[in-house]
């Protein structure tokens, strides 16, 4: 009832702001409200939630060179909370920008995810300056969202420069952050991304960033990330990643330890049409880890088939997954119908076996679901999903300690309903 009620006043709110700027500016956006109920066997597993979203989007706000930007949320627990530093009322982006002021300075004003630095926010204002068609400089300053439970607070603030180049092809970022707490160093960092294109098949992608370490007054590698993409046909595509990273430390702020050792993953994926309508893909991601040298792996192969008997589809697939002190196999498969009205359905059925190395603890593991989708011509839309798992252990004296019983189930339920303007 309480989500029902949060759907129409939000759905009447927003009405009513596109009637009251629909003379004069472009507004477009969505609003989702979404419930899910967790039960599980054992009651400090059960969970609870009811969440309402708000996307908006105003372009020719007040002038043709203003817009809005406005990303929320708020949301409702009903018996446990899975994390209790979770805030019930979050706004994510909330910013008013103004463009072409002398025609080349931009300013945005708010709660904003800076584009041009990975990571990035502030709640306060950003001033780019556009040098040239595809280049420009930037700076940014103010409070900053609390990085542990994203309210807005006083104790935070954040500045930044940073410069740019973006064009159709190629392009490339970079700048450098500083987040105080209480007027003292709380974290510092470059970072940036690029993306290039060598050739209409082949094309590159990067982010890079380095942490200010206070204790040793150096820099550190905390993300590294490097991407390749080639598609030398309609019928195949394959991608290759490279990923370093470690945990980030925040020197006045953070009350709790992390494991900062570095770890490295790589990835290669194909995906290959065999047909018009079914298509054959895999993936193999490696990863190592700095402490132990120790590595884990991951084997996907899977098939999918669409437009079978015109509307059918059904997809299956294999995983096995060697991570580091476990050895996991995984068989999935599913099917379901598109109907001419936008409605997909689909059931599905999912086996995995968990056997931890060096001990007898072994889990066997069912989980069933079946799914629905629909969007209307009036931009309605609604989603449901449901889930039964069933676990059972050939060992009672296993990592899941808190269930004490060899077999369990849980059932899950979701459903989202909203509209698109």
């Amino acid at each position: 009832m309480r989500l029902k009620k949060q759907i129409t006043l939000a759905m009447a709110l927003t009405m009513a702001l596109a009637s009251a700027y629909r003379a004069y500016a472009e507004m477009h956006g969505a609003i989702t409200g979404s419930y899910y109920n967790h039960d599980d066997d054992i009651d400090s597993y059960n969970f609870t939630f009811t969440r309402l979203r708000l996307k908006l989007d105003v372009n020719d706000f007040m002038g043709e060179n203003v817009s809005l930007r406005l990303r929320g949320s708020t949301r409702s627990v009903g018996g446990n909370d899975y994390n209790s530093t979770i805030p019930n009322n979050r706004i994510d982006t909330v910013k008013l920008t103004i463009n072409k002021i002398f025609s080349i300075i931009d300013v945005q004003i708010g709660r904003q995810t800076m584009r041009d630095i990975p990571g990035a926010r502030v709640d306060g204002a950003q001033l780019r300056v556009n040098l040239g068609k595809n280049f420009g400089v930037g700076t940014f300053g103010g409070a900053a969202p609390d990085p542990y439970d994203d309210s807005f607070n006083r104790a935070y603030s954040t500045t930044g420069v940073y410069g740019f180049y973006r064009s159709l092809l190629n392009g490339l970022s970079f700048g450098y952050v500083t987040s105080r707490f209480n007027n003292a160093e709380d974290l510092s960092y470059f970072g940036g991304s690029g993306y290039a294109t060598a050739s209409p098949e082949l094309r590159f992608y990067g982010a890079l960033r380095m942490d200010h370490n206070v204790d040793e007054d150096s820099y550190d590698l905390t993300n590294l990330f490097l991407s390749a993409n080639f598609r030398p046909n309609r019928k195949a595509k394959f991608n290759f990643s490279y990923n370093e990273y470690r945990a980030v430390k925040r020197y006045q702020s953070m009350e709790y330890d992390l494991n900062f050792e570095l770890q490295k993953t790589m990835r290669l994926s194909a995906d290959f049409r065999v047909t018009n309508s079914a298509r054959i893909y895999g993936r193999v991601d490696s990863r190592t880890r700095e402490s132990d040298g120790a590595s884990a792996m991951l084997l996907l192969l899977g098939i999918k088939q669409t437009e079978l008997f015109d509307r059918f589809f059904y997809h299956i697939s294999v995983r096995s997954i060697n991570y580091f002190t476990a050895d996991i196999m995984q068989f999935q498969t599913a099917l379901g119908v598109e109907t001419d009205d936008n409605l997909t359905a689909e059931v599905s059925a999912i086996y995995i076996t968990n056997k931890q190395q060096d001990t007898p603890i072994e889990m066997n593991q069912w989980v069933m679901g079946a799914s629905v989708d629909w969007v209307s011509e009036s931009r309605l839309f609604v989603s449901g999903k449901i889930e039964w798992s069933n676990e059972s252990y050939v060992d009672v004296e296993s990592v899941y300690v808190a269930k004490e019983a060899d077999e369990f189930g849980s059932m899950t339920y979701f459903l989202m309903m909203g509209y698109y303007f």
